[in-house]
């Protein structure tokens, strides 16, 4: 009885505000489920929107699961930098020595052990990085009530999953870059001119596996089907993948600048206070040492958080490119029949 009557109060007191802020209510929650429901055709302009607003409404929870799964990776390649940029610095240091060949090669040594170590731990946390994100990004649009409060139990089935699904994707774009690695040096062979005639096709028919990652991590195909599939998508909405890309791509730099320039400036006043004897200066060099690999953790973590825009785009120009490529393949079955 008091709802009724507060209700026409409203409507008597000011009936554009109740109306308008109804009005208001109602498109913010179609907005929302607009959000929230994956497979649909967009425009750029709403794939853009989306793929941003995903990251940033559920910024809280990627940052949970992402101090969980992913910063201890960022820990170990911050120690493996730090250690790297030591040895770098540890070659200014050799001139004064006089075995400078043997001094030299056992830091060579050492650069391709942390290389090797760096590469390696790359591998790991970028292949968990795209399984996690992909993991959220599936159950956003198909978990009751989204990503509010998901915890690491209903995560794990799919995280795991996902994770040996971007081990065969890594094992692929190796293989790829393999062959195309080999295509480029018999190309050359013939003329240089020939390379560069070839890289813009190259770069054509290369940009549709861009769809790849998202179609195999939120469809439940086997791999080869999913390829065929996810390629035939790219190439139906190419100019849409490559814009996306793009815009989502500036986006992720101006993330990792901000977050790699810290470390860079450390490191340089690093190596300036490494080059004098003064005891002073000596003493300031171990306090930059140490904040050098503070840095570098943020270094890594920010390029991961970059990253999230990059995988949010595609993920979305995937859904839309899945339901278009659907729309098509109807059409074409109609017009033959």
């Amino acid at each position: 009885m008091k709802g009724e009557l507060l209700l026409v109060k409203l409507k008597v007191i000011s009936p554009f505000f109740s109306y308008t802020n109804l009005y208001l209510y109602f498109k913010n929650m179609e907005k929302k489920e607009t959000a929230r429901l994956f497979y649909a055709k967009r425009s750029l302009g709403d794939t853009l929107n989306y793929s941003v607003d995903f990251v940033k409404n559920n910024l809280k929870c990627l940052l949970k699961f992402m101090a969980l799964l992913i910063l201890p990776w960022n820990v170990i390649q911050a120690i493996l930098m730090w250690m790297l940029s030591g040895a770098l610095i540890d070659f200014a240091a050799i001139v004064d020595s006089t075995d400078v060949v043997a001094i030299a090669g056992l830091l060579g040594v050492k650069h391709l052990l942390l290389y090797g170590g760096m590469m390696l731990v790359s591998v790991g946390a970028g292949t968990c990085l795209i399984a996690l994100f992909f993991s959220l990004l599936k159950l956003n649009h198909e978990r009751e009530g989204g990503l509010t409060g998901l915890r690491f139990q209903e995560l794990k089935p799919l995280y795991v999953s996902n994770v040996f699904k971007g081990l065969r994707l890594f094992a692929f774009h190796i293989l790829l870059g393999f062959v195309i690695a080999l295509l480029m040096g018999l190309l050359a062979g013939i003329s240089p001119w020939v390379v560069l005639a070839f890289v813009p096709f190259l770069f054509i028919f290369m940009l549709p596996l861009a769809l790849l990652m998202p179609a195999y991590m939120l469809e439940k195909q086997s791999f080869f089907k999913t390829l065929a599939s996810s390629y035939r998508m790219g190439f139906i909405t190419w100019g849409g993948v490559f814009a996306v890309l793009l815009v989502m791509a500036i986006i992720a730099g101006l993330i990792q600048l901000a977050a790699s320039a810290p470390w860079y400036i450390v490191t340089m006043v690093e190596y300036v206070f490494s080059l004098s004897e003064n005891a002073a200066t000596e003493s300031a060099s171990v306090g930059f040492n140490i904040l050098s690999g503070f840095m570098a953790l943020f270094l890594f973590f920010g390029q991961a958080i970059g990253l999230l825009f990059i995988y949010s785009g595609m993920g979305y120009q995937f859904g839309h490119a899945s339901v278009k490529s659907q729309e098509i393949k109807v059409t074409d079955q109609i017009d033959s029949f």
